[in-house]
């Protein structure tokens, strides 16, 4: 759900893989300190992982926003039998963060403190190879305690949130021939926020996902495999989406495969979108600031692209291209409007902007030698926009790249150069004594380790130099990386 302009991809190891003890640290420049321990073992079919970290910095410089972050999660894989396997997941992490005035000019130096939590559990049930169903269902938790008192208004603001999201979801997994395999499912989603300032009351706001989803890969042919999919949501706040999705991959060489593909997707409005209610009240004086203007609808996107993907060289060297095509609508913003009360003026929500969007995307491959590898992306984008809110049209660069360069040396040795470059853009959400533009930008890190054993332990030594050449970019957010270095310790117990 709410898979708009990109999906984040998380593969977790199972805890097998991580039998023994590992310890690590971090020490370095801005006030870095990280320590980290995972311990996993084990006890008849259950293999189970342990991990806890602590983790501290003092933020960019020039700004207030260092964290402290104390954190416990956990995995355990329990084999009941041949077809029949259980993971459960739980994690815990809290800590105090500092806030400053970046985005709010009323709001002074202080700490909030955040605190969430999340658990998990999933039944999976194999009766063949690729013929398979599992049921899985999911809670997670974020809590912010964030109080103070305003610079510009004589009041104690409460600024604290705490949400909940529950997930139960049912899936079946069949092949039914050689060319033909799809998978199918149902979930149910609740979403429960509550705060009393942006909601203007105590009272939990809730949004309930129903989902069913199914997708099919054909093999046509040797060289030819096909792919259809459909999702079907009904939400409380939008109502029915509907979101497809189909693409054709045909291998035109052993070694190249061309990709042609068209999707539709919806972002439904998030919960304060929906139903603000921002409000300073104090005896004599009430100003209204964010509130209700009316429905809002889901922003949309179809995408149309074509992409080349291949492998050469016995794998030593690889490439992805992708041109791809994006119209997305009713993009979703704030805007002001005249309205009864101290200052005349309140913002409300609406999908006021249409954008198109064009780009290439491609990553290269190359590994010179079994102790080198050099990776290579890059990235062009192209926005037209409608603009009635915000300068989208130039709100991204029009060129990113980032260079990764890794050789591994004799007697344990390695070292890697990461450059990163990103063209000039105009940011959002800007001051108007801003600059209009923020100007290219290249940042340079640098790793070197060491790599020994000793006794039954596998040790690693290494430091890392970040922002080598102390490059500089103006924003409002302040967010500069200085240069810095910082050690890495870390040790494994076989």
């Amino acid at each position: 759900s709410n898979s708009f302009l990109g999906v984040i991809n998380i593969i977790t190891r199972h805890a097998i893989l991580d039998k023994g003890t590992t310890v690590k640290t971090n020490l370095g420049s801005d006030g870095l300190r990280e320590g980290f321990v995972r311990y996993g073992n084990s006890s008849g079919a259950l293999d189970y992982r342990l991990n806890m970290a602590y983790r501290s910095d003092n933020g960019f410089d020039g700004r207030y926003d260092g964290k402290i972050v104390r954190l416990l999660n956990s995995r355990f894989d329990y084999q009941a039998n041949n077809q029949d396997n259980m993971v459960m997941k739980a994690g815990y992490s809290a800590g105090p963060r500092q806030m400053d005035d970046t985005f709010d000019s009323g709001v002074p130096n202080h700490l909030s403190h955040t605190f969430s939590q999340y658990q998990q559990i999933k039944w999976r049930h194999v009766s063949a190879p690729e013929d398979e169903y599992s049921i899985q269902a999911y809670h997670n938790q974020l809590n912010i305690n964030d109080s103070y008192t305003r610079t510009d208004y004589p009041i104690q603001w409460d600024a604290g949130t705490s949400s909940d999201r529950y997930d139960i979801e049912i899936q079946k997994l069949k092949r039914i021939s050689p060319k033909l395999r799809y998978v199918v499912g149902a979930s149910y989603r609740r979403d429960q926020v509550a705060s009393k300032l942006y909601f203007g009351t105590t009272k939990p706001f809730r949004n309930r996902i129903r989902r069913l989803f199914a997708h099919g890969e054909y093999h046509y042919s040797k060289s030819t495999l096909l792919n259809l999919g459909i999702m079907y949501e009904n939400n409380d706040i939008t109502g029915v989406d509907v979101s497809p999705q189909a693409s054709l991959n045909y291998r035109f060489t052993r070694h190249d495969t061309l990709r042609i593909g068209i999707s539709k997707a919806n972002r439904t409005p998030v919960l304060f979108e929906q139903y603000p209610n921002e409000a300073v009240n104090i005896p004599g004086y009430y100003n209204q600031l964010v509130y209700k203007g009316g429905p809002l609808n889901n922003e949309r996107i179809t995408e149309y692209d074509i992409g080349f993907v291949g492998q050469h060289m016995q794998n030593k060297f690889n490439y992805d291209l992708k041109f791809y095509y994006q119209e997305i609508q009713g993009l979703i913003n704030i805007k002001s409007s005249t309205f009864a009360d101290a200052d005349g003026t309140a913002d409300y929500f609406g999908n006021f902007d249409n954008a198109i969007i064009r780009g290439v995307e491609t990553g290269l491959n190359w590994k010179p030698s079994t102790h080198s590898k050099i990776h290579l992306a890059y990235a062009y984008i192209d926005i037209s926009s409608t603009d009635v809110t915000e300068s989208y049209s130039t709100a991204a660069p029009e060129s990113v790249l980032n260079l990764l360069a890794m050789h591994n040396f004799p007697y344990g040795y390695s070292g890697s150069v990461n450059i990163y470059y990103r063209s000039s853009m105009k940011p959002l959400a800007r001051r108007s004594y801003d600059p209009p533009f923020m100007d290219p930008y290249t940042r340079v890190d640098m790793r070197f380790a060491k790599q020994f054993e000793t006794g039954n332990t596998h040790q690693t030594l290494a430091i890392v130099i970040r922002n080598m050449f102390n490059a500089r970019q103006h924003t409002r957010l302040k967010n500069n990386v200085d240069r810095g270095a910082y050690l890495t310790y870390q040790v494994k117990f076989n």
